[in-house]
């Protein structure tokens, strides 16, 4: 099996220029992309999905540890895949039309977690989707998230598991579209 690479999104003072990507993206080396050239994209109106490549000698994790924001701009799609796991450090946000956000770490993940999250995700009425079926659909909880649909659909494909509360919040006092949806079960750390 070949093994995939790295990708660690950041904030612009930690490096001066970046891995150059396109708004889709395959890594061929492990990588270090700004969270402001994807919010950017974004921004345009422009899906961005950002992908661990294979070939590489690490995991193929994704971490984001630089917020991530749309403030312009028409309605977009964020979509990160990972050979393994998908960490979220910093918060994914929209305050600018809808942003889906599809976060799809792999089904062999090793440590069994898939997604972890540390910051909240805000899609201002845009889907949130936390994996593609129920064996790489799990999400880890490192704090009290908030997690921010406004009418957008959150669906959780796996387990839950984490030490704090997962707060999820719509804009509304009654839920006309959009949805809160496990397709597996909750429960503690082990």
């Amino acid at each position: 099996m070949l093994d995939p690479y790295n990708i660690s999104i950041v904030d612009d003072s930690t490096t001066s220029s970046g891995t150059a990507y396109s708004a889709s993206y395959t890594s061929a080396a492990n990588s270090v992309i700004r969270a402001s050239a994807i919010s950017t994209s974004l921004n345009a109106g422009t899906s961005v999905t950002i992908t661990t490549g294979s070939g590489g000698t690490s995991a193929g994790d994704i971490r984001v540890i630089a917020a991530i924001s749309k403030t312009a701009g028409s309605s977009a799609t964020l979509t990160l895949t990972a050979n393994n796991n998908i960490t979220i450090y910093k918060s994914i946000s929209s305050s600018s039309n809808a942003l889906n956000i599809n976060l799809n770490p792999s089904a062999s993940a090793t440590t069994g977690i898939g997604t972890i999250l540390y910051a909240g995700l805000s899609s201002n009425g845009g889907n949130i989707t936390i994996g593609t079926s129920s064996s790489n659909g799990n999400l880890a909880v490192g704090g009290d998230i908030t997690i921010n649909s406004g009418a957008g659909a959150v669906t959780i494909n796996g387990t839950v598991t984490g030490v704090a509360q997962v707060l999820y919040e719509t804009t509304t006092t009654s839920r006309v579209s959009g949805n809160i949806l496990y397709t597996h079960t909750y429960r503690d750390w082990e």
